[in-house]
């Protein structure tokens, strides 16, 4: 390039790191207004969560009346009538929501977490929780365990920070400019305290004794 397009090209780097202090302050506000907004939401996330884990039965109140038809159970009588004398009992709350609930998200934000031999282990989740804190500028998403044959984990936490600029990744961040974004998500997840033999992350590989 000739002295003056380096120039230019220079003067466009400055403009670019000149952005990214304006950037910065925009996600220091915007995470103080989604802290505030984030104790609004808990009372609503608390009565969900009682919902699925069976802890609180929902009123009519809960429920609108166009859909009080789908919810409502036949009587004694009725299942006499039907056969349903010898039914099981009716399950507390919703019985693996979780695991459905990741199953359905599998295509957008688990596609990459998510495998089949991990489908026993997310029967146990009891709880998802998403957490903002004033310590950084991102969000930590918590899994809760019921007791479980794989792990001693009660929860199971990932921590997604944001970071302007990340000389680690310098050519995604060209692109993430390009693109109108200039943030990088360093991901940090806790320590899983396996069982003896049940770390689904190793694999086992024996020799052929005959090969």
């Amino acid at each position: 390039m000739s002295p003056q397009v380096k120039k230019r090209v220079r003067a466009l780097k400055n403009l670019m790191v000149a952005q990214d202090e304006i950037k910065l302050r925009f996600l220091a506000d915007t995470h103080l207004l989604q802290l505030k907004y984030q104790k609004e939401y808990e009372p609503y996330f608390n009565k969900e969560t009682d919902i699925i884990q069976g802890k609180y039965e929902p009123v009519k109140e809960d429920y609108s009346s166009s859909e009080e038809a789908d919810v409502q159970l036949p009587r004694y009588n009725e299942k006499r009538e039907i056969g349903l004398e010898s039914c099981e009992q009716e399950p507390k709350g919703i019985p693996n929501f979780w695991r459905i609930f990741m199953n359905f998200m599998h295509w957008n934000i688990c596609a990459y977490f998510i495998r089949p031999h991990d489908q026993d282990i997310l029967s146990h989740l009891s709880d998802i929780r998403y957490n903002r804190s004033k310590e950084y500028i991102g969000f930590t998403v918590e899994f809760y365990f019921t007791p479980n044959e794989w792990f001693n984990n009660h929860l199971l936490t990932l921590k997604f920070e944001e970071r302007l600029f990340d000389e680690r990744l310098e050519n995604m961040n060209k692109i993430c400019r390009l693109l109108g974004h200039s943030t990088n998500y360093v991901t940090t997840g806790c320590e899983i305290h396996w069982n003896t033999g049940k770390k689904i992350s190793v694999t086992i590989k024996r020799k052929n004794l005959l090969s």
